[in-house]
């Protein structure tokens, strides 16, 4: 569709996308009671720009050739978060509530990825990744699937579980970048700043062979951010 999509009555949308993605919207997807099951998509199971709100609802994903759900900009330059984003168009993802369980085994894909700021702030997320990397001959990188991707800052309240060859990709703190690799956190950026590990329970941990699950990480005079760690 052209334009924005906006799914908020009760119901179920069992979809399969043969020709390219499940859903794709021009603009913006909004997310409010509804069930959205997509069995299987050529390219991403769900597709949008300028930005993706869900509040509310369930949706399940799997069998898709790229992507789980992937929010672009519209433009060429983000606006940012507007008030009740009017006219915004900043590649943002807002989640405050509802399930979403994701099943990716494609090459290099992610399973929830966004080109500004990923806002979890309530529901269940479920990702689990299972895809190989590839070589990107453009950007002369390797290109790893992963769980969580977002070209900002993420932000993390809810519940969420990732799985799979990396967890959340990264997540950015001004310059400072903050990953998970093979049981390891590593940050990137700020040389000298003091990094403390605590699991969930409030328990300083050592930064070596850590077990899959969810860390509270603090860099320097930062806030604590949480980051899931797999292996």
């Amino acid at each position: 569709m052209k334009g924005h999509a906006e799914f908020k009555q009760q119901g179920t949308l069992n979809i399969v996308g043969n020709v390219k993605h499940g859903i794709k919207a021009g603009e913006y997807i909004t997310l409010k009671n509804a069930t959205l099951n997509i069995t299987s998509a050529v390219g991403d199971g769900i597709s949008c720009n300028e930005y993706f709100l869900m509040q509310s609802g369930n949706i399940t994903i799997s069998g898709t050739g790229d992507d789980g759900i992937q929010c672009d900009l519209d433009g060429d330059t983000s606006t940012g978060e507007t008030v009740n984003h009017e006219d915004e168009d900043s590649g943002n993802m807002y989640i405050s509530g509802g399930s979403i369980n994701i099943t990716s085994t494609a090459t290099a894909a992610k399973g929830i990825k966004c080109a500004g700021d990923m806002n979890i702030g309530g529901g269940t997320i479920t990702v689990t990744t299972t895809g190989k990397g590839t070589w990107d001959e453009d950007d002369l990188e390797t290109k790893a699937a992963c769980g969580l991707s977002c070209d900002g800052t993420a932000h993390f309240e809810g519940n969420c579980y990732v799985s799979g060859t990396v967890g959340i990709e990264n997540f950015e703190m001004e310059d400072i970048i903050v990953r998970s690799l093979n049981g390891t956190i590593i940050v990137e950026g700020c040389e000298g700043c003091e990094v403390s590990i605590f699991n969930m329970e409030g328990r300083r941990v050592s930064n070596r062979g850590l077990a899959t699950g969810v860390y509270l990480v603090k860099v320097g005079d930062y806030p604590t951010r949480k980051i899931v760690v797999t292996r």
